[in-house]
């Protein structure tokens, strides 16, 4: 059900995630570049602000597919850059991914949160088993385990949070 009330909240969570895609992963490939001690192999992370553009172009023909593109921009190429990376990239992708889940709740759209924690397991879980190495460099898997289980509890609050404001949303709407 699209609720009058949220019509415009869409166009300007889309919005926000463009800024988002505009500007964090490039500032962040710099940061690892001249303060970590990054390499030139890490700038596959600045492939984010490309898709991002790339979301930003194609949105009116994508329609409500966009939000669902722009949740699943960080989760797929998080784990690319840590995969191709050095561990020195990927640093703060955990705090990352935390970020969107809590930018996906604006849509006020649990799809929007269902169709990005999938995606975020899905692309994680593989990269895990597939290159066991690139994700145990940097974090152990007792460490891993312990994010998925915050993410857990941080996806049933952004549950929480949706549901009831969408039922606020609907009685101020309905009054």
């Amino acid at each position: 059900m699209q609720l009058d009330i949220l019509k415009n909240e869409e166009k300007r969570t889309n919005f926000v995630m463009f800024l988002f895609y505009a500007v964090v992963p490039l500032v962040a490939f710099l940061y690892v570049l001249l303060f970590n001690g990054g390499a030139v192999k890490d700038s596959i992370a600045v492939t984010m602000v490309l898709l991002g553009i790339l979301v930003k172009l194609l949105e009116k023909k994508l329609g409500k597919y966009a939000k669902y593109l722009y949740v699943s921009i960080l989760p797929v190429l998080g784990t690319v850059t840590i995969i191709c990376g050095t561990p020195r990239a990927f640093g703060a992708m955990a705090e990352a991914y935390f970020l969107i889940l809590f930018l996906a709740v604006s849509y006020y759209d649990l799809s929007t949160i269902a169709v990005y924690s999938v995606v975020l397991i899905v692309s994680n879980a593989a990269g895990l088993i597939l290159f066991p190495d690139a994700y145990l460099c940097m974090y152990t898997l007792s460490i891993w385990i312990f994010i998925l289980m915050v993410y857990a509890l941080a996806v049933l609050a952004a549950v929480m949070i949706v549901t009831r404001a969408r039922a606020l949303f609907d009685t101020v709407e309905t009054k």
